[in-house]
């Protein structure tokens, strides 16, 4: 019996020690890279939360956003390396980015450069974001997503499961941000960080607008709509942009994984989160949701509408349309 309880304090011990032991080699591997950051075990043992810039900073908005480098994109890695610097010369307020150890690596003294505030969550691989979606509605996606769902995909010579999981995470993870709120934020805004194709955009998002925004959306959430309405699977709301308050964030997160599941036990696709977007927006929380309208606008150039959020939220306005007037 003696025998048997130090075998199991033995043991006991040594997993106190290989967490701890992870836990420091984690901190230091993260903080030796970037000085002047703060590297911790965020609650889920997959991510690193590093935070990085000014301490105790406040914003009106925070940027949400996801990248990860997978195997297999619908862009090259040059590509969306040079968008993501379109990106991060644009931003002014404080990010929130889930990424990957190679990006952190890459990026994190960049964004120091241009004095950024941000909050990194680094994980081995995106399917660590699904993961958490899984623990928070006790459900098992991934292997669903690696066969079934990729079967199903009309477009899988473009696509993978490694995609369907980032875009089915953006929604639950920018809700999770919006409740731990870092830098006591007003709106959260969800930006695809590659999106960012036509050029740097000054002072995004704009402070001024973006409190005047916040009053004319209240607690909704603001999608864009990229064509007239046209059917559920045509290309309507965009997946690359989203926002809302905290109170908005939370229908919208429980409406579009319920909404995820159900299609799942009927075996639809859920690969695309734009699909799930159109169903809520014009049917499900249809009364939750405001759209940006982003076609047939006057502008002083020409743009590309399913990057026109860059463009309305920026210090810089070219279109005639008063901007107000294009929210439906």
């Amino acid at each position: 019996m003696y025998q048997k309880k130090k075998l199991i304090f033995i043991f006991i011990g040594l997993l106190i020690f290989y967490y701890l032991y992870n836990y420091y080699s984690l901190r230091y591997r993260y903080t030796k890279y970037v000085k002047n950051s703060v590297a911790t075990l965020s609650q889920d043992h997959n991510f690193i939360e590093i935070v990085q810039g000014s301490q105790n900073v406040e914003s009106e908005s925070t940027i949400v956003s996801i990248f990860y480098y997978l195997s297999k994109s619908k862009h090259s890695n040059n590509d969306y390396e040079i968008w993501i610097m379109n990106f991060l010369k644009s931003v002014t307020s404080p990010l929130v980015l889930y990424t990957d150890d190679n990006f952190y690596k890459k990026f994190s003294p960049i964004m120091k450069e241009l004095n950024i505030n941000v909050t990194f969550y680094v994980s081995k691989n995106e399917w660590d974001c699904l993961k958490l979606i899984e623990k928070k509605r006790n459900k098992k996606y991934i292997e669903n997503y690696m066969t079934h769902q990729f079967l199903l995909d009309p477009e899988k010579s473009i696509h993978s499961p490694s995609l369907y999981a980032l875009w089915n995470s953006k929604i639950f993870l920018t809700n999770s941000v919006a409740e731990l709120n870092p830098y006591k934020s007003k709106l959260f805004i969800y930006s695809d960080i590659g999106a960012w194709r036509d050029g740097v955009h000054n002072d995004w998002p704009h402070k001024s607008f973006v409190e005047i925004l916040i009053k004319k959306i209240g607690n909704n959430i603001l999608f864009g709509q990229i064509n007239d309405e046209k059917g559920l699977y045509h290309d309507l709301i965009e997946g690359g942009f989203f926002a809302g308050t905290s109170e908005a964030l939370k229908i919208l997160t429980e409406s579009f994984y319920n909404l995820h599941d159900l299609m799942i036990e009927k075996g639809e696709f859920i690969g695309k989160d734009q699909t799930m977007m159109n169903k809520l927006a014009f049917s499900l929380i249809k009364d939750k949701v405001i759209r940006l309208r982003t076609w047939d606008l006057e502008c002083d150039s020409h743009y590309d509408k399913w990057f026109f959020y860059q463009i309305y939220l920026s210090k810089i306005y070219s279109c005639k349309n008063d901007r107000l007037s294009i929210l439906m």
